[in-house]
């Protein structure tokens, strides 16, 4: 069914995005010795999957711990150079006292306008650097995109709406100048569908795991007697509809599509077929078995397929008491 029938429009999830901005930042990067300053931290091969983007939480961290450096050069050269007068300074200390007993009420003008002047100082002295060197540019560039990547994450922390289209937004530069084309094409067509919503739509966010609350929707429906059909590819949700899946409830149909095949096609799987194939004893363990041999937040046993640990888990009967959930 259409989400314009629905009356529902789906919001861009940025994991992926975050994943191939931080690949943008590596590629960026290269050449100017990015990898060194985080092998102080991190061993070489782990720096090279920081870099491509392979992951997130770990380059996340060592791209937060370079932007730091930056600025303590950078707010260490503003100091030196008397952009900042002694009272400002100890108007700063006072306010990161404040911030981090928990006591600062924000209602402090002076401290207001200390942060004013630090943040004019910091802006004429990248100007400043940008002017004269072509590698203070490309670093304070790099300062540039880990700010963007920190206000996409705050968005989702959140859940401001108007923060995460402008983080968005930010991104499409970057994508287009590393030929991430893709997601630059795609982030753009985002935006533009999103500034086409009608004035008064309501933005709500999911703050819980997306597979369960398409699972929780499918049952809800079946349980009053209505047919559902489920399009998903996430083994996940399949496996907790089979869980949860009632004999009193209507047909629940899974629509996937296999894409592993030379010819992709679509596959229709039948919930209660699977759950009347699957004794009740299997199917209170399904949930533990499917965890145990991999899943969205489990990593797989080296060597072990889910057909094995589903054998071995259910024909064990001293497992039930350790898997039943």
């Amino acid at each position: 069914m259409k989400s314009e029938v629905l009356g529902i429009v789906c919001r861009l999830g940025v994991f992926h995005i975050l994943m191939s901005f931080l690949g943008s930042i590596g590629a960026v990067m290269s050449g100017s010795r990015l990898c060194e300053v985080l092998e102080c931290c991190y061993g070489p091969n782990a720096v090279a999957q920081m870099i491509s983007g392979k992951a997130v939480a770990r380059p996340m961290r060592g791209h937060q711990l370079v932007d730091s450096a930056l600025y303590v050069l950078l707010l260490k050269t503003v100091s030196d150079e008397g952009k900042i007068s002694d009272g400002d300074i100890a108007t700063l200390r006072s306010l990161y006292d404040a911030t981090e007993t928990g006591t600062f009420d924000g209602c402090n003008v002076d401290m207001s306008q200390s942060l004013v002047t630090l943040s004019e100082a910091c802006c004429d002295k990248k100007t400043e650097l940008a002017a004269a060197s072509q590698t203070a540019r490309l670093w304070l560039q790099y300062v540039y995109y880990v700010d963007v990547l920190w206000t996409v994450i705050r968005a989702e922390q959140t859940s401001d709406w108007n923060l995460h289209l402008l983080g968005v937004s930010k991104t499409l530069n970057l994508f287009a100048a590393t030929g991430h084309n893709h997601y630059a094409k795609c982030a753009r067509l985002y935006l533009q569908m999103m500034e086409r919503l009608p004035m008064g739509a309501r933005v709500d966010v999911l703050q819980n795991d997306a597979d369960t609350l398409i699972a929780r929707t499918a049952l809800d429906i079946a349980a009053s007697k209505e047919e559902v059909v489920v399009a998903a590819d996430d083994t996940d949700v399949l496996v907790l509809l089979v869980h949860h899946f009632k004999p009193d409830m209507a047909d629940i149909s899974v629509l996937s599509e296999i894409t592993r095949i030379r010819n992709p096609r679509v596959s229709v799987v039948s919930v209660r077929a699977v759950r009347n194939s699957t004794d009740n004893t299997a199917a209170e363990q399904l949930l533990a078995v499917h965890a145990l041999s991999g899943c969205d937040t489990t990593s797989a046993l080296f060597g072990h397929g889910k057909a094995g640990v589903y054998r071995k888990v259910v024909e064990n009967p001293d497992t039930k008491p350790l898997t039943d959930v």
